[in-house]
């Protein structure tokens, strides 16, 4: 396995000036480090005086954040004579503003603490970045729980959702799942679902939501041109447990429909694609940038269980007895029922 080696100069960040010379090692590393997703990375802070405690902090290449909404920071541990500071790590959870690999490149930047001052190293020179995205990445509080076949998403409500990029055909296809809803009312509409394009195309999406009401809404959004929204509404959802919703769009017939337990909920004109070719999907709430901030937006206090996408349409009167099964036409499935994606941002 590689090494990489970087000495950092580390500054004062109150300005007294250079106190060391310390070593950083990364394992993997090489001068243009990729990540394999779930691979683990172990860092070796040397340091010439001792400390009481050392950390790097993950951001990305415009020094921000690598995380939505979360503490980026991996806490190393000390050796005895405090000049050996250690940390195994998994970067799973990375979540790329624009969904690109190359965009969302990483910057390693070591700290450490003495005498009750922090003192912050220069970045590692050559940035880090995934080989490929994650298929499905958490931020957040998200639990694992009983779903209605094997595992599910637990959603809390508040500062959490999980995101993948995916293949999408925006002009025929089918959003189908397993929802659980909360037992009260949200005081606003939340998001079960959000389907952006992350390609080229105009910025469009679809997205599965929970209404104030209690019902469950497909919307579909377009900003090309005049910006035109479609939305079909279930009726109050009163029930308690597992509900099934189908969605589905076909510009050639020309209709949106929105099944729920297999019952037709409506259906809308739908005569332009919306989407791109790729998407990035957000489940259990969405990511908004305002200003150059990005936010956690629209949480939901949901569990969802066997989300599957297509690029045909599929008979939503037909309420699934068995989970899904990949075929020819699907273009993403989860099922929910791997442990390790529920895990918050750093560990």
């Amino acid at each position: 396995m590689n090494k990489s080696f970087y000495t950092a100069l580390l500054l004062s960040s109150l300005g007294v000036g250079i106190l060391s010379a310390d070593t950083l090692s990364i394992t993997p590393g090489t001068e243009k480090t990729t990540v394999a997703p779930r691979e683990q990375i172990t860092f070796t802070l040397n340091t010439d005086l001792s400390a009481d405690s050392a950390a790097i902090k993950v951001t990305d290449q415009k020094g921000a954040p690598a995380y939505y909404n979360q503490e980026s920071t991996i806490a190393l541990k000390r050796s005895a004579d405090g000049r050996t500071f250690t940390a195994a790590t998994v970067l799973k959870n990375i979540f790329y503003r624009f969904g690109s690999p190359r965009q969302g490149s990483l910057r390693f930047v070591p700290s450490i603490t003495r005498n009750g001052k922090t003192i912050e190293g220069a970045a590692v020179p050559n940035p880090w970045r995934f080989e490929k995205l994650p298929d499905l990445q958490a931020a957040g509080a998200i639990r694992s729980a009983d779903g209605k076949f094997g595992g599910a998403a637990h959603f809390p409500g508040s500062q959490a959702t999980m995101k993948g990029f995916k293949k999408f055909d925006p002009q025929c296809g089918t959003i189908e799942g397993w929802i659980y809803l909360p037992p009260l009312n949200p005081q606003s509409a939340v998001c079960a679902m959000f389907i952006q394009s992350s390609d080229t195309s105009p910025w469009s999406y679809q997205a599965i939501r929970v209404t104030p009401g209690r019902a469950l809404q497909y919307l579909v959004y377009r900003s090309k041109g005049k910006p035109t929204v479609g939305a079909v509404s279930s009726k109050p959802i009163h029930k308690d447990g597992w509900v099934y919703f189908c969605a589905t769009y076909d510009t050639k017939a020309g209709k949106m429909k929105f099944h729920v337990d297999g019952q037709l909920a409506g259906e809308k004109d739908f005569t332009d694609p919306a989407g791109g070719t790729s998407a990035s999907i957000e489940l259990g709430g969405r990511i908004h940038n305002q200003g150059g901030s990005y936010q956690i937006i629209e949480s939901a206090n949901i569990l969802l269980d066997e989300i599957r996408i297509s690029n045909t349409v599929r008979d939503g009167a037909q309420v699934p007895s068995a989970p899904f099964s990949a075929d020819a036409n699907t273009l993403t499935l989860y099922h929910f029922d791997d442990p390790s994606l529920f895990t918050d941002a750093v560990k």
